[in-house]
C-alpha cells in the first residue's frame, strides 16, 4: 500500500491579460460564451492556475501545458473531466465566489471542489443534494452551523464525484459522506461495488468550504497526503 500524493493550490480570482494569454482556443471560445464578468474571471483564473501549477510541479513552461476535456460517459471532448494528457498528473479544478482551487496527483484520479457557504442555503437544497441520512443529521445541527454544514457536505461529495469521473451523472442524494463534524469519508454509493475514495477537507476562508478526493482505482492507497499551497503566488505577475 502507498500514500496518495495530492497537491492543492488555492487562489483568489483575478482576470488580467497575461493570464488570458495562457488559454487555448477552446477555452477562449468558452470564455466568449460567458456573459457575466465574474464567470469569465473564474474561468480565466482557474485554467491559468492549473497550467501554472502543472508547470511548477512538472518543470515545464506554463504556455506548453495542454489541457483537454473528455466525458467518461459519452466520450465528448466538449465537456467532462479536465485532463493533462502530456503530463503524468491527474488534475481537477473548482471555483466559487472569488476563489479558485486546483488539485494535482500522480497517484490516482483526483477531484476538488470549493463552495460559498451561503450558496447552499437556498430552500430545497437538502431535497436535491443530501442523502436521506444526511438530511436527518442536518436537522440535529444548530441553525448557526447550517450553512457551513450544508456546504461541507456538498464539497465532500462533489469532490468524490469529480474524482470518480461521474460528476452530476449520479444523483448526489444517493451519495452519502460523513457529517461535517467528523473526518471526511465516503459512506454510501448508489452502485456496487462502491469506489474507494479518500477525502480531505481543505483550509479556506471562513465563508467557504472546500474538499479534495482521490479515487483509489487499484486499491493500493492506504491514505492521502495533501499539500496545500498558495495559488496567489503562482498567479502573481510582476
Amino acid at each position: 500500500m502507498i500514500t496518495g500524493d495530492v497537491e492543492v493550490h488555492l487562489a483568489h480570482v483575478v482576470d488580467i491579460p497575461a493570464l488570458r494569454g495562457l488559454l487555448d482556443d477552446d477555452e477562449l471560445r468558452r470564455l466568449d460564451g460567458l456573459h457575466r464578468p465574474a464567470d469569465r474571471a473564474r474561468l480565466v483564473t482557474s485554467h491559468a492556475l492549473l497550467r501554472h501549477a502543472l508547470a511548477s510541479r512538472c518543470g515545464v513552461d506554463a504556455l506548453e501545458v495542454v489541457l483537454e476535456r473528455r466525458c467518461p460517459t459519452c466520450g465528448s471532448t466538449e465537456h467532462g473531466k479536465v485532463l493533462a494528457p502530456d503530463l503524468d498528473q491527474h488534475v481537477s479544478l473548482g471555483h466559487a465566489g472569488d476563489l479558485v482551487v486546483v488539485a494535482l496527483s500522480p497517484t490516482a484520479p483526483v477531484g476538488v471542489d470549493v463552495e460559498v457557504e451561503s450558496a447552499c442555503g437556498f430552500e430545497g437544497f437538502a431535497e436535491v443534494s443530501l442523502h436521506p441520512a444526511e438530511v436527518e443529521e442536518l436537522a440535529e445541527l444548530s441553525e448557526r452551523d447550517a450553512d457551513w454544514a450544508r456546504a461541507t457536505w456538498w464539497v465532500r461529495k462533489e469532490a468524490a464525484l469529480k474524482a470518480t469521473g461521474h460528476g452530476m451523472t449520479i444523483d448526489p442524494t444517493s451519495v452519502r459522506v460523513t457529517p461535517p463534524t467528523e473526518e471526511p469519508a465516503l459512506l454510501a454509493w448508489p452502485e456496487s461495488p462502491s469506489p474507494t475514495v479518500h477525502l480531505a477537507d481543505l483550509r479556506v476562508p471562513g465563508s467557504y468550504a472546500a474538499a479534495v478526493a482521490l479515487h483509489d482505482v487499484d486499491d493500493r492507497v492506504a491514505a492521502i497526503d495533501v499539500t496545500q499551497l498558495d495559488g496567489d503566488e503562482l498567479l502573481r505577475v510582476d
